[in-house]
């Protein structure tokens, strides 16, 4: 980013040198680059915050099985589907490596429904 924000001072000199006096702004190049840095790097860590947790919540409609577009009714239908092929009782017969297996999964579900649960108000 200090990089970007070298280049462009640079070329804002080069342009403010070689313009004719008579268009030249009086500005302090260094102060208004700075403060247009500054927000760039404002919007930059909001925006790293927002790409994350939409990560998260592809992360959680990944695990649903289902895409971003379904309404919350089929959100509902996906979770409930998902507890029902993952649910520990039901491999309760099978073993102590897949009943864990299945905890886990189970845990991961409950996750996912809850992000998405709070992400969309429901």
């Amino acid at each position: 980013m200090k990089q970007i924000f070298d280049r462009i001072k640079n070329i804002l000199k080069a342009e403010l040198n070689s313009a004719d006096s008579s268009d030249f702004l009086d500005i302090d190049i260094d102060d208004n680059l700075k403060k247009e840095f500054d927000n760039l790097s404002d919007n930059k860590n909001n925006w790293e915050n927002n790409f994350t947790i939409d990560l998260d919540e592809k992360k959680a409609f990944a695990i649903l099985e289902i895409s971003s577009e379904v309404s919350n009714d089929e959100i509902k239908r996906a979770y409930l589907s998902k507890m029902k092929e993952y649910h520990p009782d039901k491999v309760e017969n099978l073993g102590k490596e897949i009943r864990l297996l299945a905890e886990q999964k189970t845990k991961e579900i409950n996750e996912a429904y809850n992000l998405l649960r709070k992400k969309r108000g429901f």
